[in-house]
C-alpha cells in the first residue's frame, strides 16, 4: 500500500544494505592484483561477474518494491538507486580494464570459447545503454576504452569449434 510507513523502514534498511554490499565489492576489488596474464585475467573476470550480477540483482529488486512507497519518497529511493547503479557501473569498469588490457595484450594466449564470455560481457555493456542516467554518471572515457577493448577482444578471441 503507498504511504506505508512499514515499506519506507523495509526501503531504507534495504538501501544501507545495498550500500555494504558495494563497499565489501570496493575492497575486493582493491584486493585484486594486476593479472600476470590471460588465464590469471579470464579467472578475475569470471570470479568477479557474479557479484557484481549479484548485487546489480539486488538494485534492481529494491527499485521494483520501492514502488509501494509514496511518490515524494519513491522519486528519492529512486535517485538513491540510480546513484548505487552508477557507482556500480564505475567500480566495474574500472576493476575490468586492467583484465581486458592483459587479454588484449595477449590475444593468443585465450582459451577457446573466449569470444563467447566477451559476447556476453557486450551483452552486458548494452544493458547499461539501456539506462542513461546510470551511463550519464560514467566517465566517457573509461567506457568507451572498455567497448573499444571489448570490440577488439570479440573480433580476435578464439570461439568454440562448431561440430557439424
Amino acid at each position: 500500500m503507498k504511504g506505508d510507513p512499514a515499506a519506507q523502514a523495509r526501503m531504507d534498511h534495504q538501501l544501507r544494505l545495498l550500500h555494504d554490499d558495494l563497499a565489501r565489492l570496493e575492497k575486493r576489488c582493491a584486493a585484486l592484483s594486476p593479472p600476470a596474464d590471460v588465464t590469471h585475467a579470464l579467472r578475475q573476470f569470471k570470479e568477479l561477474t557474479p557479484l557484481f550480477e549479484t548485487v546489480d540483482s539486488f538494485v534492481t529488486v529494491a527499485g521494483s518494491y520501492a514502488q509501494r512507497l509514496e511518490t515524494d519518497k519513491l522519486v528519492q529511493v529512486e535517485e538513491q538507486l540510480t546513484r548505487l547503479q552508477t557507482l556500480l557501473w564505475h567500480l566495474r569498469l574500472t576493476a575490468v580494464a586492467p583484465i581486458l588490457e592483459c587479454l588484449a595484450e595477449d590475444m593468443r594466449h585465450m582459451p577457446l570459447g573466449s569470444r563467447f564470455v566477451m559476447e556476453r560481457w557486450r551483452d552486458r555493456l548494452a544493458d547499461l545503454h539501456q539506462h542513461p542516467a546510470v551511463q550519464t554518471g560514467l566517465p566517457p572515457t573509461l567506457l568507451s576504452h572498455i567497448e573499444e577493448l571489448t570490440r577488439r577482444l570479440i573480433s580476435s578471441a578464439p570461439d568454440l569449434i562448431a561440430f557439424d
